[in-house]
């Protein structure tokens, strides 16, 4: 009886989460004007696994007010991987002079895979209006089967006007495993540098190349995962260009619950 009991005490018990970098998924770059960006998968998305996400563009934003921050945009409309939609974490953009194409717009996407999705599957970001340059990675994240990603805490943002990347940091958090995820866009025609926080990861490197650095955009990130209640962002980058970044926690959770996405804000 006794070993009855154990064996369903062990049948109960909660599996021990663990989250894993399987490794980089997607690459796309658009410089036409149009009102979408897609590429396909480098990589199969295994059932179970989530893609992360990292898109920008140049740039949506054109407030014509003198409000620091506005809650009510969407220019990352919707995103899909093989027809199936992904859940926005979090939007910013940035206008740092007066008129649109004056700034960066970033957004991160998640999407948990219900069947093993195979290389070469189509990817697509829609933005509420035509935009020229457009840039975007993506990675796959391993998680205890039957659990997502979930946003924890208060997403961190930044914008610079002809600036380096600045630190971001996420406090306050639960002592929980997460994946923390900077995501950045710059206003960018070469490939830069990007030195990683100490004990962060590139996410990658995406360049939409115009020919000049005003209307070209660049897509980088970083992650790190740890066992923490919180921690710091402050990756180097070599060229001091218009730039906007996100930095998000993520945890797992049980896909009943739902992902917490916030509202897109906009600097000026």
């Amino acid at each position: 009886m006794k070993y009855l009991v154990l064996a369903l005490l062990l049948i109960a018990a909660p599996a021990h989460a663990a989250i894993t970098d399987i490794g980089a998924l997607f690459t796309a770059n658009g410089t036409s004007s149009t009102t979408s960006l897609s590429g396909t998968t480098s990589a199969d998305l295994e059932i179970n696994n989530v893609g992360v996400f990292v898109v920008s563009g140049d740039n949506l934003c054109d407030s014509g007010t003198t409000t620091d921050i506005i809650s009510d945009q969407n220019f990352f409309t919707s995103a899909t991987i093989d027809g199936n939609a992904m859940t926005k974490i979090a939007e910013a953009c940035s206008e740092v002079d007066t008129g649109i194409e004056t700034g960066v717009m970033t957004a991160i996407y998640i999407y948990r895979a219900t069947a093993t999705l195979a290389t070469g599957v189509t990817v697509t970001f829609n933005f509420s209006s035509a935009i020229t340059a457009k840039a975007a990675l993506g990675r796959e994240v391993g998680v205890t089967a039957g659990n997502t990603l979930a946003l924890v805490g208060t997403p961190q943002y930044e914008a610079q006007d002809s600036g380096i990347l600045g630190a971001l940091t996420i406090s306050g958090l639960s002592n929980v495993e997460t994946y923390f995820i900077r995501g950045s866009g710059q206003e960018r025609d070469t490939s830069s540098t990007m030195t990683p926080t100490t004990n962060y990861t590139s996410f990658g490197l995406a360049n939409a190349d115009t020919g000049t650095s005003l209307t070209s955009m660049e897509t980088r990130g970083e992650f790190r995962i740890l066992t923490g209640t919180g921690d710091t962002s402050d990756p180097q980058l070599n060229a001091a260009v218009d730039n906007v970044s996100i930095y998000v926690a993520l945890r797992e959770a049980a896909t009943a619950a739902s992902v917490k996405p916030i509202s897109p804000v906009m600097f000026q």
